[in-house]
């Protein structure tokens, strides 16, 4: 799937512009462009994940592949329960985890055994994937698929027959269930599995194994209309964190062929490559609870409706979409408060920039184009109208009288992508006392892209006037909003510490000021420990059955545990092991991290590193819990 770099350039705006004034020609595209499906793809701005399988059901993030299929019976599945969810929530469609990490299947299909044929569920005949396929269909929502290559089941997963193996997955996924609107590839791959009983761990050539080349051939063929995502893209890309957000400066684009699955500076994806040859928007994806999947013990941690709202601004508002999961739980429906948060999230979306104070404004540019590419075109609420300035004209300032004194608090610019992202850096400012002053940010006003929203201290103006200070080519810009939205407080993200109480131990040879770190409720200080493992003298002892971890939660964290050995003991030299097995999904979502075991009476407990995350780093702890 080729990045279109002389296609349709402009799209058919520009094309009618040129038209309608043929003495005015459209300004010349700025490469990269994007594709139109890539266009339409934007201007969905949200849309739902779901998360939904074995995992569910075995309270798992990511399965080993070893889940038996007969523990996968939700009662009440009701496909159409969740679509009319993401409707009200005013979402343009959804994507499934039709696969997951795991290698269950949740469609009929007969290259596995590993599928929902071999489950209670509709007594083997059921059809998760058709089910939402047709629910989408009933109530115009657009459908997408996410299918997992990592196959933690498959026994020949890293040979060259597993390859084929996916290619036919996807070919019948894409063939069976009608037009989707994107694929998803998730960037997790090899490691640790099941692997048709051999629990070992497989490594693959992640630029190449998969063929990627005759996987785009195939989708192609199938369904031309659909955008790519990975973590380079080429339709769109990852933005390198699962928090929900890109960075204030983002750009479109990426240099091709350089960002692939695992790559180690994924953290500049919040940003874009701003000398990038390929266009692969952001995609933000993040779950409305801590987990991925559905686990009951967080049905008290779902985002509030604040916590939703700043991440709309943070994605949509920073020229990205926003990918918002839902875990489904094991009755097969979406739980009642993430529904009714969603739909409220909405609503408030709506209510804080529902009206528009510049609608028909005719605004005063220090420059224009002529013909129809005038400043008005940026009030009057059409995508494919835009102001532009001439060619060699890639600063200039633009007036929007307001007719009275009015209170404004938010913004919304969009450039005219069909013809490539411009603006490197830009001013918004008021009129106040006979003089322009900056409105007040918390962020740089950089790129603009699709779409950018500002939020600043309220002010009372007649005038507000935008300067455009840099961009790599004429200035094309589509539309300009302005908003009061209310007096809001700023957005604090909430410490997620409501389990973290109740340790009291000591740690031979570790200063007291450093294990306090590790017990003190403050998920911003964190511990380091020397060496693969850490061992807890509880002082005397006591029945536990549970760790509780809570990594560095530093923007850049370090020190994450991937694999684990938990090891008790009512002395030191008497020690067993009472659990092993994965942090899933650390890196990429550091939340709090619990095991469970069976409750045990000892004094001593050991938390031992198997494998880190990044060879040779230290073990780093937020906060540590034992009960």
């Amino acid at each position: 799937m080729k990045t279109i770099q002389k296609s349709i350039l402009g799209g058919m705006g520009a094309l009618l512009l040129s038209a309608c004034s043929p003495s005015v020609e459209a300004p010349e595209a700025v490469l990269p462009v994007p594709q139109p499906k890539q266009v339409e793809w934007q201007k969905m701005e949200t849309y739902a994940f779901v998360h939904f399988g074995l995992n569910t059901f075995n309270d798992r993030e990511w399965g080993y592949g070893d889940s038996d299929p007969k523990t996968f019976d939700p009662k009440r599945l009701d496909c159409e329960q969740w679509v009319k969810t993401f409707k009200q929530a005013g979402m343009k469609g959804v994507i499934f985890t039709a696969k997951h990490h795991d290698g269950f299947c949740l469609w009929p299909t007969h290259l596995t055994e590993y599928c929902i044929r071999n489950t209670p569920y509709k007594e083997g005949k059921g059809d998760v994937v058709g089910e939402l396929a047709a629910a989408c269909r009933k109530h115009g929502l657009k459908l997408a698929l996410y299918l997992s290559p990592w196959d933690r089941h498959h026994a020949e997963y890293a040979t060259p027959a597993y390859v084929d193996y996916f290619h036919a997955q996807l070919r019948e996924l894409m063939t069976n269930y009608g037009e989707v609107f994107e694929v998803w590839f998730d960037g997790a791959n090899g490691g640790d599995g099941w692997y048709g009983g051999a629990k070992d761990s497989r490594t693959i050539d992640r630029k190449n194994y998969y063929n990627y080349p005759k996987i785009y051939e195939i989708l192609d063929e199938l369904q031309p209309q659909a955008v790519v995502f990975s973590d380079g893209g080429p339709g769109c890309r990852w933005v390198g964190n699962e928090n929900g957000y890109a960075g204030a400066t983002n750009w479109s684009f990426l240099r091709e062929g350089e960002v692939y699955p695992g790559y180690s500076k994924y953290r500049e994806l919040q940003y874009g490559h701003a000398d990038g040859n390929q266009w692969t928007a952001a995609e933000c994806d993040v779950s409305i609870r801590p987990g991925w999947f559905y686990h009951e013990d967080q049905d008290d941690k779902v985002k509030s409706v604040d916590h939703l709202v700043d991440l709309y601004y943070r994605s949509v508002g920073h020229n990205a979409t926003l990918l918002l999961n839902f875990p489904v739980n094991r009755d097969g429906l979406i739980p009642a408060v993430d529904s009714m948060r969603a739909v409220q999230f909405h609503r408030e979306i709506q209510k804080q920039l529902g009206e528009d104070l510049l609608r028909g404004v005719r605004p005063e540019a220090s420059s224009e184009r002529g013909g129809r590419f005038t400043a008005e075109a940026m009030t009057d609420g059409d995508y494919e109208t835009y102001w532009a300035t001439p060619d060699s004209v890639v600063t200039a300032e633009v007036v929007f009288p307001l007719g009275k004194t009015t209170k404004v608090n938010r913004m919304m610019l969009q450039e005219y992508i069909p013809l490539g992202q411009r603006v490197r850096s830009f001013v918004v400012e008021y009129a106040a006392g006979g003089e322009w002053l900056p409105v007040s940010l918390n962020e740089e006003t950089t790129t603009i892209g699709y779409k950018r929203l500002l939020r600043f201290e309220t002010v009372e103006t007649d005038r507000l006037r935008v300067r455009f200070t840099d961009a790599r080519g004429a200035l094309t810009i589509n539309n300009v909003e302005a908003f009061y939205a209310g007096e809001t407080t700023d957005f604090k993200l909430p410490a997620e510490t409501e389990c973290l109480t109740g340790s009291a131990y000591s740690v031979a040879g570790m200063e007291p000021s450093e294990l306090a770190k590790m017990a003190d409720q403050n998920p911003a200080t964190t511990a380091t420990v020397a060496g693969d493992r850490i061992m807890l003298d509880l002082g005397e002892e006591k029945s536990i059955s549970s760790l509780h971890y809570l990594p560095d939660q530093s923007e850049y964290n370090e020190g994450l545990i991937k694999n684990y050995e938990i090891s008790v003991g009512r002395t030191p030299e008497e020690m067993k092991v009472v659990k092993s097995g994965e942090f899933s999904n650390i890196r990429n979502n550091p939340i709090l991290q619990s095991v469970f075991f069976t409750p045990v009476t000892v004094r001593y407990f050991q938390l031992k590193a198997l494998r880190m995350v990044t060879d040779g780093e230290k073990m780093k702890f937020a906060e540590l819990v034992i009960r």
